[in-house]
Formats: structure tokens, C-alpha cells, sequence
């Protein structure tokens, strides 16, 4: 992939020069080179960062918010005192004891927080990720947040869960980022971005 074609699939990115190589190593390394897997993996990395513009989960959200994203965790606005606007409590509550994270006075949340261009979440993916590249696990968050890391743990992800024998973008993205768990077309969060983008990619690399 050209900066050209990068910059055609990803207009809004300021930053397409320093990530077009670690880009371009991450789907030689993953084994993503037919046009339809490329443009998929660049469209779900160009949905997870903004088109590259940010690299860990955004956790910052009003208390309304929380209610509509998190209903069992926060029925009502007051059950959100403590967590609205606060990232890092927000974060150490909703991914305690999931993925490998301890509970919510650990910290884990926080720390194994979604980061890279394809969100690794949690301990367990971290760490995974970590052994994989010999990465110190006491820094593979800071990695996971470089242009390097980030481009080069989303084609580890795209790999260990071989999704480019995945012959539907629809699952494709569902497996990236599942939504409601209906199994509906279209259920995986921010899936018409994903698959706008899926098109522009398909149409620039060919």
C-alpha cells in the first residue's frame, strides 16, 4: 500500500506517514494480502482510532451516557456518582473480573484498558500479545499505544483469530467489536463507519 492510497482511504488522518510502514509490516506479518482482507483490516483499524487518530478506548463518558451503554451496571444517574468522568473508575468497574482482570480495587481495568488499532482489551490479550512480540508485560500498554504497536498487535489479533478465512465482513467486524449480541447483520459497534470505509478501500487498492 501506497501513502497515496492510504491517504485516499483515511482523509482525515494527519498521520499517515509514520504509520503507513508499520502498517504495511503488520499485514505482511498477519498473512493479509488479498484486496478483500486488506480492505477489511484497514477499514476496522480506520473505524477502532479514528483514522488513526487515537489508539486506547475512550472512557470518558457523561452519566447519561453510562446509563445508555451500561444499563445493568447503572440503571439510574445516581448509581453513576463516581464514575462519570472518570475514566480510570470507570474503567477498573466495567472490566473487573473479565479477561483475565482482577477485581475493581486492582486496577486491572484501567491498566488492560482498550488500546492499540484494534482495542486489545484486557489482562489475558495483553499479556498474550506481550509474550508474542517479547514485549516487558510491564509496558506492552505503552506499546500498544506507539504507531508500531498498535499497527503490529491489530494484525496479531486479525491473525489469532484468522480472520481472513472469515469470507463475511459482517463477521468480521463482529468478531472486532460485537454490539448488541443479536447476531443481526450490522450489530457490531459503529459498523456503518466500518463498512464505508470497507468500500473506499476496496475501490482505492484494486
Amino acid at each position: 500500500m501506497t501513502l497515496d492510497q492510504l491517504m485516499q482511504i483515511m482523509p482525515h488522518t494527519q498521520r499517515g506517514g509514520v504509520f503507513l510502514s508499520p502498517i504495511n509490516q503488520a499485514m505482511g506479518e498477519a498473512g493479509i494480502t488479498e484486496l478483500r482482507d486488506q480492505a477489511a483490516f484497514l477499514a476496522n483499524i480506520g473505524h477502532e482510532t479514528g483514522q488513526l487518530d487515537r489508539f486506547e478506548e475512550n472512557l470518558n463518558y457523561s452519566a447519561d451516557r453510562l446509563c445508555a451503554v451500561w444499563p445493568v451496571r447503572f440503571p439510574n444517574v445516581a448509581a453513576t456518582a463516581g464514575y462519570a468522568w472518570n475514566p480510570t473508575a470507570l474503567a477498573n468497574k466495567v472490566y473487573a473480573n473479565r479477561m483475565g482482570n482482577g477485581d475493581e480495587r486492582s486496577g486491572d481495568g484501567w491498566k488492560y484498558r482498550g488500546s492499540g488499532c484494534l482495542q486489545l482489551t484486557g489482562r489475558d490479550s495483553h499479556l498474550a500479545c506481550a509474550q508474542h512480540f517479547g514485549i516487558d508485560t510491564s509496558t506492552v500498554g505503552d506499546w500498544l499505544r506507539t504507531p508500531i504497536g498498535a499497527s503490529r498487535s491489530a494484525g496479531w489479533f486479525w491473525k489469532c483469530h484468522n480472520l481472513s478465512n472469515v469470507d463475511d465482513f459482517d463477521k468480521v467486524c463482529d468478531i472486532i467489536n460485537i454490539g448488541h449480541l443479536t447476531g443481526k447483520v450490522g450489530d457490531s459497534v459503529g459498523y456503518a463507519d466500518r463498512l464505508a470505509l470497507y468500500n473506499r478501500a476496496l475501490e482505492v487498492l484494486k
